[in-house]
């Protein structure tokens, strides 16, 4: 045993990455070796079993390794791994996420009947592309990582492969994120013909110490075009109405809470070890794109009537304001973003997994005129459907509205307060499709609906992520003192 412990030991930061992986081909075995009637929930509860144990592994890492940036594998995956604070409490939040995602896919797809084994499995490999991808010291490892959870994702919304809406998603999805994919890599080739490494140190140390040269800082856009096209960011943006209304609502839920929290945890690091040094031009390209997104983004929203292309455009604005806290460059807006990335990927996650679960007469609804008189039918689901909402808009005294306080916080010291100003203003165009949806919900004429209900998990992840909306909202203290750790500690 203890010959098997020194043997493991050199791998002990990647230890939750090796488990996953481990066990995503256990549970393939499990499922291809299990009646296909017991297939799927046996691999379900398997995989719930594996995600508690990461959730062990990550808890098990010696705290001292997480101190600082220089918790570097120092062995056989020097230099491409590491892991900080911020990476590993980044991947245990996207685990719990994903517990609790997993519990909506089983009653879905039921109800779909296409409840296959395939399916958790595809969500765990897409959750092992995040946590390596979320570690990596490497563009090579960076792309690796990035593209396992792409191309999971790409499946999972084509997997409804009758359904010609969730074919198209797939479909789109995949070409653009093929054309995505193919810009980061040639922005990864140049960054090594420059530089000579791929290493993040080794190209944060070029461009610190040659800014005036070309070819780094065109490699390093187009790097960003890939991050910004995974964030959804105005002008790459085209894919997410698509994407979002056509793959399954469980797909979409996923997708919006996250995968979205994995890559605007990517971007924390990006920003922080490589474009920090890399000069003003980002910083102003970040703030643009960020005002940008917010007025797109909230336009877009409003005429909407389909509920998943609302949420989906409506997602472009909150981003916005994850760029203004990216785009202020220093340690205050990298706290204001991981504190926003974090509860709005909770609110995110509470409203998608309602309309997964939300049926009238065994159909999806999926309609705002579909809403109408709900909140009055179903009390409990109408308040926390208020708080969700509210919390998205930003208004006191719910979490989402300390969220975006923080971003206008960080503009101001950082001196951009006409930016901040411009944010404010126009953050009450998300308030604008919020109360549209309120009104479907409260005010519109009730109409008979005995079946309009959510599936009970559905229900207690609504409820789960109205009370964790509610609660920091009133006492944000703990969290916003959690996003000071994880930044601070790790750079």
């Amino acid at each position: 045993m203890t010959t098997l412990t020194n043997a493991l030991l050199p791998y002990q930061l990647a230890w939750p990455e090796l488990f996953l992986a481990l066990g995503c081909l256990v549970l393939l075995l499990v499922g291809a070796f299990s009646a296909p009637a017991v297939a799927a929930t046996r691999v379900r509860y398997g995989a719930i079993a594996v995600l508690l144990g990461v959730l062990v592994l990550l808890a098990a890492l010696p705290t001292a390794t997480l101190i600082g940036a220089s918790g570097f594998m120092k062995t056989a995956f020097e230099p491409l791994f590491q892991t900080s604070m911020l990476t590993q409490i980044g991947k245990a939040i996207l685990v719990l996420l994903t517990l609790a995602w997993l519990g909506l896919t089983g009653p879905y797809w039921r109800l779909q009947k296409h409840d296959t084994f395939e399916f958790p499995l595809l969500a765990l490999l897409s959750l092992l592309g995040m946590m390596v991808w979320l570690s990596a010291a490497d563009f090579l490892t960076f792309y690796v990582g990035l593209e396992l959870m792409s191309f999971c994702l790409y499946i999972m919304c084509a997997y409804q492969r009758d359904e010609p809406t969730s074919t198209e998603a797939g479909l789109k999805y995949f070409v653009l994120g093929a054309m995505a994919s193919g810009l980061l890599l040639y922005g990864i080739s140049l960054l090594y013909g420059a530089v000579g490494s791929t290493n993040f140190k080794a190209v944060a140390l070029t461009v610190l110490t040659q800014p005036e040269a070309i070819l780094p800082q065109l490699a390093l856009g187009l790097v960003l075009v890939a991050m910004l096209f995974k964030l959804a960011v105005v002008p790459f943006h085209t894919w997410v109405g698509d994407v979002y209304t056509g793959a399954p609502t469980v797909v979409t839920a996923f997708l919006g809470s996250i995968a979205k929290l994995a890559v605007v945890l990517v971007s924390v690091r990006l920003v922080a070890e490589i474009f920090f040094t890399a000069g003003m031009p980002w910083r102003d390209l970040l703030l643009g794109l960020g005002l940008l997104s917010l007025v797109v983004g909230s336009l877009l929203a409003l005429p909407q009537q389909n509920l998943k292309r609302l949420l989906a455009y409506s997602a472009i604005g909150q981003v916005g304001f994850i760029l203004l806290g990216l785009g202020v460059f220093n340690s205050i807006g990298l706290q204001a973003v991981w504190f926003y990335a974090v509860t709005y990927a909770v609110a995110s996650l509470g409203l998608l997994a309602w309309l997964s679960g939300l049926r009238h007469k065994d159909q999806a609804v999926v309609e705002l005129h579909d809403l109408a008189g709900l909140a009055r039918q179903h009390p409990w689901q109408g308040g926390a459907l208020l708080v969700l909402l509210f919390s998205v808009a930003g208004l006191p005294p719910l979490v989402g509205f300390f969220a975006k306080f923080n971003v206008f916080v960080a503009l101001v010291q950082a001196g951009h307060v006409v930016i901040a100003a411009v944010a404010v203003v126009l953050a009450t165009l998300s308030a604008a499709y919020v109360l549209k949806i309120l009104k479907a919900l409260f005010l519109n004429q009730v109409e008979a609906r005995p079946g309009l209900l959510p599936l009970g998990y559905a229900g207690w992840v609504l409820g789960g992520a109205a009370a964790f909306t509610l609660v920091f909202g009133l006492w944000p203290q703990p969290l916003y003192d959690l996003a000071i750790l994880v930044i601070s500690v790790s750079y």
